[in-house]
């Protein structure tokens, strides 16, 4: 009966890669996220495609929003009162936007932001080569030491 169940399995990735592509792995990361007059630190989130995205937003002063265009808008609230959090899968490459919702003053309209989805091909090689540049230098001194003996 085990063996029987091991088929069904591998029957079922074997349509899954035949109809749509790829089985990949997927990953849930946490990205915290600063709101204070007049902007979201960072501003800029990169994410692979397929990874759920938990957002959690919190004020460094008054009460701000965190609008993610065309999806969800939640309140962020006041210093020391708490956190907002939002969940976000990443399911399709694309530049999507956020900003602020709640009228925070003179340089609201600043409060800006963005969520980058790659797709985790190109994703993985970027971290593959950040991690690679992340390294100790090895190479040895950028300048030949001078020799003053003539």
């Amino acid at each position: 009966m085990a063996a029987r169940d091991g088929c069904g399995l591998l029957v079922g990735m074997l349509v899954s890669l035949a109809l749509g592509g790829a089985v990949t792995a997927q990953s849930r990361e946490v990205i915290e996220i600063v709101a204070e007059r007049f902007a979201f630190t960072p501003s800029r989130i990169e994410v692979a495609q397929g990874d759920t995205v938990e957002i959690r937003i919190r004020s460094e002063d008054t009460d701000h929003g965190f609008h993610l265009v065309g999806r969800q808008n939640v309140i962020v609230p006041k210093r020391r009162h708490g956190e907002a959090v939002v969940m976000f899968d990443a399911d399709e490459p694309g530049v999507y936007r956020f900003e602020c919702s709640k009228l925070c003053g003179a340089g609201h309209n600043f409060m800006r932001g963005e969520i980058v989805v790659t797709p985790r091909a190109d994703h993985d090689v970027a971290a593959a080569g950040q991690a690679k540049c992340a390294g100790p230098d090895t190479r040895g001194p950028l300048v030949e030491p001078r020799n003053d003996d003539g």
